[in-house]
């Protein structure tokens, strides 16, 4: 995963299954290891180099020196089985994105929607449930958006073109 930090420096992001995330810069030095997320599944970075986890049952923010500075959701060690459904919740993050306007947007994959976080990891509002109609879904696992601010959700079986919104 390839950004590029407030720095103007472009980085790689990679997750390790040892519970760390390790940051290359582009001809393989070894920049930076954060230590502590669990099962990362995917990484977005915001313009001020924010780091946003989407780990297994959390999602989890550091600032660009590795410290954390917020996570919600359940630990995996907590005896929540699949983790939760209440809003701030998840059950199985598989894909996290910034929004142009700095909003964090999580798949939720086993919940069947997209929850939507402010920068300090509040909860703001969620759209799609489990089905195969419009603004529903199968298991969403991926979130990108367009250079327009169309926010595109992969599931098992579609791409789903969103408005911020939700709509």
């Amino acid at each position: 995963y390839k950004v590029k930090a407030s720095s103007g420096k472009a980085l790689i992001y990679v997750s390790n299954i040892n519970n760390r995330l390790d940051i290359f810069e582009t001809n393989g030095t070894l920049n930076q290891t954060i230590s502590g997320p669990y099962r990362v599944r995917d990484v977005a970075v915001d313009d001020n180099g924010t780091i946003f986890l989407a780990e297994e049952r959390r999602v989890s923010s550091y600032d660009q020196n590795g410290n954390l500075l917020w996570r919600l959701g359940k630990d995996a060690n907590s005896g929540s089985g699949s983790g939760g459904s209440g809003n701030g919740e998840f059950s199985y993050v598989f894909g996290i994105a910034v929004s142009p306007e700095g909003e964090v947007f999580v798949a939720d994959r086993n919940n069947q929607r997209v929850q939507v976080l402010d920068r300090n990891g509040t909860f703001k509002r969620k759209f799609g449930s489990s089905g195969t109609a419009p603004g529903q879904f199968s298991n969403p696992q991926d979130l990108a958006f367009l250079p327009d601010g169309t926010l595109v959700v992969g599931d098992g079986s579609y791409l789903h073109y969103f408005q911020q919104d939700g709509t």
